[in-house]
């Protein structure tokens, strides 16, 4: 198990920087984000909560993950955004 350790605190802390990034970016550029999630067919009234909650989201889980704040839980936080982004672009 010792062994395992290093590996998933290299891949939290990757995943964690990597959500910290995306979240940086949509948060300092919202209004080219929001025309994104209307390109996206998101309605006009959704449009800048989302523009708030989805880079929020990132961001605790980022936080969460970087700084091992319940990293069972953030980890599944993370999959479950990652799968909801995969979805939104598979359709």
């Amino acid at each position: 198990m010792d062994a395992l350790i290093l590996p998933f605190t290299v891949l939290r802390l990757l995943l964690g920087g990597v959500l910290l990034m995306a979240a940086v970016g949509k948060l300092l550029h919202r209004q080219a984000y929001a025309q994104t999630l209307a390109e996206f067919g998101v309605p006009t009234a959704l449009q800048p909560p989302l523009a708030w909650l989805m880079p929020t989201c990132e961001l605790a889980i980022a936080f969460m993950l970087t700084l091992a704040m319940s990293t069972w839980w953030s980890a599944i936080a993370g999959a479950a955004l990652l799968a909801l982004y995969t979805a939104v672009l598979a359709y």
